[in-house]
């Protein structure tokens, strides 16, 4: 579990793919978040997370490329929405290759 000081102010969407492959990141990608989530950066974070586990074949579970969904729908900027929408996709396809 990503630890930092206030978990209540980064996303719930953003805290559960973080959460999620949190024991598969390497120590520099897990300092990089947590204090990305302390800057109030959750999303910088996020993709940092995704990008990261495209290029590594890191398996990421349905139920949070489905957080990731709901994350890049709820923002504002529209960049940051179709960069998590096109990692989301990319890791879905590479998961169904696997399986």
């Amino acid at each position: 579990m990503i630890e930092i000081v206030n978990r209540q102010l980064v996303d719930a969407d953003a805290l559960a793919i973080m959460d999620s492959v949190w024991n598969q990141l390497p120590n520099d990608l897990r300092a990089y978040a947590a204090s990305s989530c302390d800057d109030d950066e959750g999303v910088s974070a996020v993709i940092a997370i995704l990008d990261y586990a495209l290029a590594t074949e890191l398996s990421v579970s349905k139920a949070a490329l489905s957080k990731a969904r709901s994350l890049a729908e709820k923002l504002s900027r529209d960049v940051d929405a179709r960069r998590i929408l096109e990692l989301a996709a990319g890791l879905n396809e590479a998961g169904t290759k696997a399986a």
